[in-house]
């Protein structure tokens, strides 16, 4: 497989290459010239919605180059253009209602943006976008009877597709629902989505005095993660219909113990109930109030409604020192030896190399390395940690918590990633956990290279004939 394809399609941002200077500017009130600028510049262009130009659209500059963003709007043409700006790295952002919020490079807010790198004295004014419709949906959430369920909390979920699983992020905020149960979305793009609703009614059975509640429940009126209904979203499109009939269910109550990776009793570890969603994000379950441990470490967690979740516990040293751990829970019954064993953060150590003995500066400019969690873990809570690369080409990452996965970013254009090494083997496509012995990982190697490779072949049917027009996808 080619290293540089894979790297295309992981990659956030691509790097535009400027055309020559112009000869005039126009000059946008608020973008003042910095202290040591050796020139200013200027960048323009236009912007669109379904081809056809956009009147008042809004378009914001941003960079590190500047102390605050820079926004303008679009003419009668759909032109805007910003000038005095000093060298730099530029993200163009614009926005119209009825329109997706898109950067420059995006027909679609999953897509990767580029980069315009400004020069002294440089002005570019083809940096255009073309805004997408933006979709709705709109649906119901009712009880078990069948009556509105209003102020129900409910979630939307985009599906992605993440290093070969299928993934739900949460693409907005949550939305109550109003006093006929009804909710709404806007401003989304094309995509799979599905809901989830959640309630924190609460209430006594006539006979049997117990509590009860109301279950995590997925479109259409399921309990069962895996079980959730995606509906398609076309660009532009108003979706209705989408609607859910929450779950009623004795609410349990889920105890048990938390020691550290020594195996020692914590006591005021914070223990708190997460739904369980395979995403790179996690979400409190509404209604759930967290507990902390006693000096034992024992602890419980009341009015957990049944459903599947991932209960999480920390002990707070600091923001690298925390030991946290997160183990799954399916509650259909009351749980009483639900046990979680912290986990000790461990970091890593990496140098940067180039395949060809090209200079390291080349490769380097401003990137960084990423450390991305392994999805297949029950550690929810954590997120991607980057760390910026050294100008001697080391990097090192702290309070890592499991097994992760590395990737560099931000490299300069025609840089690319060739392979990642541990102690001379090659590690590229794994995830890469804590060390057996200590609290760091060394010995990576991590190889660049600005020579691309390439794959060739020819497409066939099962009788062997060639076939013209088909897709071929690398990852």
């Amino acid at each position: 497989m080619s290293r540089a394809v894979l790297l295309a399609v992981i990659t956030n941002v691509a790097t535009l290459v400027l055309s020559p200077p112009l000869n005039q500017t126009s000059r946008v009130e608020g973008a003042q010239p910095g202290v040591g600028w050796s020139a200013v510049g200027q960048l323009g262009g236009i912007v669109t919605g379904s081809g056809l130009p956009l009147t008042g659209a809004e378009v914001t500059v941003m960079s590190a180059s500047l102390s605050e963003p820079v926004t303008v709007r679009t003419d009668a043409k759909g032109h805007y253009e910003v000038a005095d700006l000093p060298p730099g790295s530029y993200t163009v952002v614009a926005q119209s209602p009825g329109y997706l919020r898109l950067r420059y490079g995006q027909t679609s807010s999953d897509d990767v943006w580029r980069v315009v790198n400004l020069a002294d004295a440089t002005a570019v004014r083809d940096v255009n976008i073309d805004l997408s419709p933006a979709s709705k949906l709109t649906g119901r959430v009712v009880d078990e009877n069948g009556a509105p369920a209003a102020d129900a909390l409910v979630k939307l979920l985009k599906e992605r597709r993440y290093r070969g699983q299928s993934i739900l992020e949460p693409t907005q905020s949550a939305q109550p629902t109003d006093s006929d149960g009804v909710f709404r979305f806007g401003n989304l793009g094309p995509g799979r989505y599905t809901v989830l609703a959640t309630h924190r009614r609460q209430w006594s059975g006539l006979k049997d005095q117990a509590k009860y509640g109301y279950s995590p429940t997925w479109h259409p009126s399921v309990t069962e993660p895996e079980l959730a209904g995606r509906f398609e979203v076309a660009s532009g499109q108003v979706l209705e219909g989408i609607d859910i009939t929450l779950q009623p269910g004795r609410l349990l109550r889920v105890s048990g113990h938390v020691s550290n990776s020594r195996g020692q009793p914590i006591g005021n570890a914070t223990v708190v109930v997460l739904l369980a969603q395979r995403s790179r994000a996690s979400s409190t379950m509404e209604g759930v109030p967290s507990t902390t441990t006693s000096v034992d470490g024992s602890y419980r967690l009341n009015d957990v409604p049944p459903g599947r979740y991932v209960v999480e516990a920390q002990v707070h040293r600091g923001s690298d020192e925390s030991e946290r751990a997160a183990v799954a829970l399916e509650a259909s019954d009351d749980v009483a030896d639900l046990e979680i064993k912290t986990l000790a953060p461990w970091r890593l150590s990496a140098r940067f190399v180039t395949a060809n003995q090209s200079p390291l500066s080349a490769a380097l400019g401003r990137g960084a390395l990423v450390a991305e969690p392994d999805l297949n873990e029950e550690l929810r809570f954590r997120r991607a940690r980057p760390a910026p690369i050294q100008p001697d080409g080391s990097v090192t990452i702290s309070g890592l918590l499991g097994s992760y996965y590395l990737r560099p970013v931000m490299l300069p254009d025609g840089w690319m990633l060739d392979k990642i090494q541990m102690a001379g083997r090659d590690i590229t496509d794994e995830p890469l956990g804590p060390p057996n012995l200590g609290v760091e990982v060394k010995d990576l190697v991590v190889t660049l290279t600005n020579r691309a490779a390439g794959v060739a072949g020819v497409l066939v049917n099962q009788r062997g004939q060639a076939v013209g027009h088909g897709v071929i996808v690398a990852f």
